[in-house]
């Protein structure tokens, strides 16, 4: 099962699980939006109000995952940008609960790494300098993404389930998952093992381009260009009690 904290999670950063593993189940987390709410981000993407715009993310996900073949469910909990805090309101228990609940007798559990970072300044002046050669995304961490993971790794493993740790995109672009990997080895008393995995590059760019609200701010590059700019392969850390 992979657990994506938001509608397209999954496909960006663990397209190749939905590809190879037979039967998968995507799980989202954060896809509730309060009533008469509405952000600078709701207008930036072309909706009057929150309702308006995680119902046109619903139904961009119904749509990729019925192209995909891939069961998906939805547990209805409110993002970061419309909860006004980070992670003081997420009701921890009633997550794993739902999570728990999901989980099918599957023994084997995806969470996201926590990617990303902050750009140096040279780094930002090579961008202005040169926007070409700027990366095609990539922000500091997402707070839902480490919410999730801080929220559901600790238990999950005492559960004894089997835990991959997978890498967030557009996240990665501006710092890999290793060191936050790391940091939750060294949390949970587990060790890794980093597998990288080949992901078919044009199959996962067209199922970026349906999430047609989200994809011109997630990959900073055409449609057309998307496959060119994805990485050639995924990676995963499969953690083991030490």
């Amino acid at each position: 099962m992979v657990v994506s904290p938001h509608f397209d999670d999954a496909v960006l950063s663990a397209f190749s699980l939905l590809q190879i593993v037979t039967n998968i189940k995507v799980v989202t987390v954060f896809t509730m939006a309060p009533v008469e709410v509405v952000t600078p981000w709701d207008r930036d993407r072309g909706f009057p109000n929150a309702q308006a715009h995680m119902a046109a993310r619903l139904q961009e996900e119904v749509d990729v995952m019925g192209h995909l073949g891939v069961r998906h469910q939805e547990l209805g909990f409110c993002p970061s940008e419309y909860r006004g805090d980070a992670l003081d309101s997420i009701a921890s228990h009633d997550v794993l609960t739902a999570v728990r609940a999901q989980l099918d007798g599957s023994d084997a559990v995806a969470l996201p790494v926590g990617a990303g970072g902050s750009f140096g300044f040279r780094q930002k002046l090579w961008h202005r300098i040169a926007p070409g050669r700027r990366p095609p995304g990539g922000t500091t961490p997402h707070p839902d993404h480490i919410a999730v993971t801080d929220l559901l790794l600790a238990p999950l493993l005492a559960d004894g389930h089997n835990i991959w740790l997978y890498e967030d995109l557009p996240y990665l672009w501006a710092r890999s998952g290793d060191q936050r990997a790391v940091a939750l080895c060294a949390a949970h008393h587990a060790s890794a093992t980093l597998e990288v995995v080949a992901v078919d590059r044009q199959a996962k760019a067209e199922a970026i381009n349906r999430y047609s609200s989200q994809a011109s701010a997630v990959v900073l590059r055409p449609p057309a260009e998307v496959a060119g700019v994805l990485p050639t392969h995924e990676r995963y850390w499969r953690l083991s009690p030490m």
